[in-house]
């Protein structure tokens, strides 16, 4: 959820639907993240989520004016500092890998997500989903 909430909030296409289909796939409700790009206090997102998602997107669109308040307001919340250090190294790692596809020229299109779909969906009750996933992508590309 917060790797497509990041990717909304930089325009990313690609990684925003890959990343939505994906927490779909586990469960997510579709029409959350558009709502949640717009106004997540209007979302419907349980409430608890919404300060990790205000620090998400300060850390975001403007990462030199985080304050320890920021933490203290998640940390308020109930998320533990381990909580909020995997939700800073998801947003980080979005706001590199989107400049990535961004610069890159990578494009989005439906028929690449239905077939990414298709494997995600094939290894969701598995044990190892991104080793099954990555052995059938690999497969698949070798034909």
């Amino acid at each position: 959820m917060l790797a497509a909430y990041v990717s909304g909030l930089n325009s990313c296409n690609f990684c925003h639907g890959n990343h939505k289909m994906i927490a779909e796939i586990h469960g997510v409700d579709p029409n959350l993240f558009e709502s949640l790009i717009d106004s997540p206090g209007d979302s419907g997102i349980d409430e608890k989520w919404l300060p990790l998602l205000t620090y998400v997107r300060k850390l975001t669109e403007s990462p030199s004016s985080v304050t320890d308040l920021d933490a203290r307001v998640v940390f308020d919340a109930g998320f533990s500092e381990d909580a909020l250090f995997d939700a800073i190294s998801v947003c980080a790692l979005f706001n590199f890998m989107n400049r990535m596809v961004e610069g890159c020229g990578v494009l989005f299109n439906d028929v690449d997500l239905l077939a990414t779909k298709k494997l995600h969906e094939k290894g969701e009750k598995s044990a190892t989903p991104y080793q099954d996933f990555v052995q059938v992508s690999t497969s698949s590309s070798k034909k």
